[in-house]
């Protein structure tokens, strides 16, 4: 197994260490079960019922238990809705009742939404916000940046640094075109484009780069795509990476690190 070595700079800034993983599949258990193993915090964003895939979603005791066992849970719509296909008056209600389901299935507040398939415009945001969301998460890719101010505070935008999937080269430069995302796209040409679609790897020169430099490192995914692609062993050699660099970096859930500031 790769080892991330200790940071060579002892005046480097700390780093962050976040994960998140959407769709609330039942694998979700499973993906629990290895965090907690790993001792690894973690958001999970869950719609009540997903008919963009038609895959088997948590229930809401489900929901409970997970936030029972102290892992955050973050709104994801009511449908596994893509906000940008519908009309505005069904995307606020997707936006907003799914934080009303959260908050009831967990007994918790949900400060923390993420939009299906990243795909959003300016007014969904607006919609979020005046949902009672303190932030949102997108899927715009290699970035080590901390949550964004969007507008007055408490209000932020969070940004992904690897997907805990393959990723090819062409739909890599799609996200960052589409995101006019420079600066990830040259940490992209610095630390990742000789590694392929090896994300192991990927992941290990990233949370090098965070452990010098200061950052967040951001891993998310899906764990019915870990099951489906045949991933679990790649992503538990990425979680004891993590649990290595620990007693460098912060280990926070998403909202925790907004609230961090």
């Amino acid at each position: 197994m790769m080892r991330v070595e200790p940071a060579s700079n002892p005046s480097a800034k700390r780093a962050v260490i976040t994960t998140s993983w959407d769709d609330g599949h039942l694998e979700d258990l499973r993906l629990a079960d290895l965090l907690e193993t790993y001792r690894i915090p973690a958001t999970f964003y869950i719609p009540r019922v997903d008919r963009l895939l038609g895959k088997p979603v948590l229930s809401a005791d489900q929901l409970r238990q997970l936030a029972d066992r102290g892992f955050e849970v973050g709104a994801h719509t009511m449908n596994h809705t893509v906000v940008t296909t519908v009309p505005d008056d069904v995307a606020r209600s997707e936006i907003a009742d799914s934080r009303k389901y959260i908050a009831d299935a967990t007994g918790r507040d949900c400060p923390m939404f993420c939009l299906p398939q990243g795909r959003f415009k300016p007014q969904h945001v607006e919609m979020i916000r005046e949902a009672g969301y303190t932030s949102y998460r997108t899927v715009e890719m290699w970035s080590t940046a901390p949550p964004r101010p969007r507008g007055n505070a408490p209000f932020t935008e969070m940004p992904t640094t690897l997907q805990a999937q393959p990723q090819s080269p062409s739909s890599i430069a799609r996200n960052l075109l589409k995101r006019r995302a420079l600066s990830n796209g040259l940490l992209y040409l610095k630390l990742g484009r000789a590694a392929g679609q090896d994300w192991a790897r990927q992941a290990r020169a990233l949370l090098q780069h965070v452990l010098t430099h200061g950052g967040v490192f951001h891993l998310w995914g899906h764990s019915w795509e870990l099951e489906e692609f045949d991933q679990w062993d790649t992503l538990e050699s990425v979680l004891a990476q993590i649990r290595d660099a620990a007693d460098q970096a912060e280990l926070l859930t998403n909202n925790e690190l907004c609230q961090r500031g």
